[in-house]
């Protein structure tokens, strides 16, 4: 009855713990929000970069403590942000997955057709998963880890954009030089050409008329056997294209002129700006302030059309919601606190058994442990005795033999 009781009073002790760990230490609850985003893989695999970057995540924080040090942002909400930093230091894995747009299975049954009706996108968005506490806290840090993500999505993308938009300025520069350089050529031989058809003309009277032809060569193309008055407006009218599309290609310099000043000072606004909020708002500023200054037509015209892309890159990331399934409030644990309980109530019981039970567990192991080893060494010792005995008869015999061959 005594070890009973002892057995009992560690079961009791150890629920006790379980139930006091159950409520306390280990009781979480989990949140989960999903976030539309198409990518295709290549700009999922950036993106993943970019959202589990502790560096990116810092600059982030930062921008919310200072929207708190303005009024805007609470003393409670920056230190949720301390707490999350360790979350997205753990590695992206434990607080975010990408949601592809078809699953191994659908890939299985719909094969070739699957690719076609993915549009090119490889995913659909990302699963936010956090964990707290209380049900709240666990719903508050899901919804500020969202934040973080669609802030990070549209800082890289106007980061994105604006390196890619300077790397095709730059070549419309050079593919614009050179071919104006082609026209210009072009013009001046037409001029030249047509200063000879001129020269021809005065020479040459009776040529003036429509109804006269020139006799020079049948293999030749049949333009120069057209009258010498529609040959040269025909020259004329060539020169003239050509100059006109060496005007708008300039034109187009002029406003890559502006269009390099402004980039050059987005650019700086990419590496000064803690946020992607905050970058869109710049980078709106900007370009407003650039057009009401403007003074030329195709510098308007340019501000203008940036002034499109930007408010519509911000109605699309910014302010329309990106969650398929926004931070919902877990209305229970992750883990029950029954399991936790039960699983130490029968730890405990373990424990208490081995413990009153130690001494016949002890010899129990080493009585196990004699019976191998002298069953080891019974086998030993007849395989010692098999190859006496083997090597004994074939000495035996092996004198037979001398014996009979001296015979």
């Amino acid at each position: 009855m005594n070890r009973f009781w002892k057995i009992s009073v560690v079961v009791v002790a150890f629920t006790a713990l379980g139930a006091v760990l159950a409520y306390t230490a280990l009781l979480s609850y989990k949140s989960t929000a999903s976030i539309a985003f198409p990518l295709t893989l290549q700009e999922s695999k950036v993106m993943s970069e970019v959202i589990g970057s502790p560096q990116n995540f810092d600059r982030y924080a930062l921008s919310v403590e200072h929207d708190r040090k303005d009024g805007g942002t609470s003393d409670a909400l920056v230190v949720r942000m301390d707490a999350l930093r360790g979350t997205v230091v753990a590695g992206p894995s434990n607080w975010f997955e990408p949601v592809l747009r078809f699953s191994k299975a659908d890939l299985k049954e719909f094969a070739g057709d699957a690719l076609k009706l993915g549009e090119g996108s490889a995913l659909i968005g990302y699963r936010i998963t956090t964990k707290a506490s209380t049900p709240d806290e666990a719903q508050k840090k899901t919804a500020l880890l969202a934040a973080y993500v669609i802030d990070a999505n549209l800082r890289e993308l106007l980061i994105a954009k604006i390196k890619k938009t300077m790397a095709d300025r730059e070549a419309f520069i050079d593919s614009t030089a050179a071919e104006q350089g082609a026209q210009k050529y072009n013009v001046s031989m037409l001029e030249e050409r047509l200063g000879q058809l001129k020269r021809i003309s005065v020479k040459y009277p009776s040529v003036n008329k429509l109804e006269a032809r020139q006799v020079i060569s049948l293999g030749d193309g049949g333009e120069r056997y057209m009258p010498l008055p529609s040959q040269m407006a025909a020259v004329e009218t060539k020169v003239l294209d050509i100059k006109e599309k060496i005007a708008r290609s300039t034109r187009g310099l002029m406003q890559s002129r502006a269009e390099g000043e402004m980039l050059e000072a987005q650019r700086k606004m990419t590496q000064a700006s803690l946020s992607g909020r905050d970058l869109m708002v710049a980078l709106l500023a900007d370009v407003q302030t650039r057009l009401s200054k403007s003074v030329e037509g195709y510098d308007k015209q340019l501000f203008l059309d940036y002034l499109s892309q930007y408010t519509s890159i911000k109605v699309k990331y910014l302010e329309t919601p990106r969650f398929v399934v926004a931070p919902e409030i877990p209305v229970k644990p992750f883990i029950s606190p029954l399991k936790i309980i039960f699983s130490f109530a029968v730890l405990g019981l373990l424990v208490s058994l081995i413990y009153q039970f130690r001494a016949q567990l002890w010899l129990l192991v080493w009585s196990t442990w004699d019976e191998e080893e002298l069953h080891s060494r019974g086998l030993s010792s007849a395989n010692r005795t098999s190859s006496l005995g083997a090597a004994e008869s074939i000495k035996q015999e092996n004198g037979g033999r001398g014996e009979k061959y001296a015979t």
